[in-house]
């Protein structure tokens, strides 16, 4: 069962170490697995944002609100890129927001 909780910005590696649902398996995302109830039942599935139970990507606005100083640094980063691409396509690597815990 999912336990919902304040909203906290987390990076991808301290989620998965204490979320309950991270698998290590070599041969899945580079390590990143998840037996997540939302997989099949029989097989482990891999750790991706798009689809977690506990956490959805952070963009910059959100970002903004929990933490200036990474803001600061992304928002730098997003500047350089603009031209490239849309803020609501550049994407924030490591970081999320979970807001829920197992």
């Amino acid at each position: 069962m999912y336990k919902k909780i304040e909203p906290v910005l987390t990076n991808i590696d301290e989620l998965a170490k204490n979320c309950g649902l991270f698998v290590y398996s070599e041969n899945l995302n580079g390590g990143y697995g998840c037996r997540s109830k939302s997989k099949e039942k029989d097989e482990l599935g891999c750790c991706f944002d798009f689809d977690c139970p506990l956490a959805y990507s952070v963009d910059l606005a959100e970002l903004k609100k929990h933490d200036d100083y990474l803001y600061k640094e992304y928002k730098a980063e997003y500047d350089e890129k603009k031209s490239t691409c849309s803020e609501e396509d550049y994407s924030i690597d490591f970081w999320l927001i979970q807001y829920r815990k197992v």
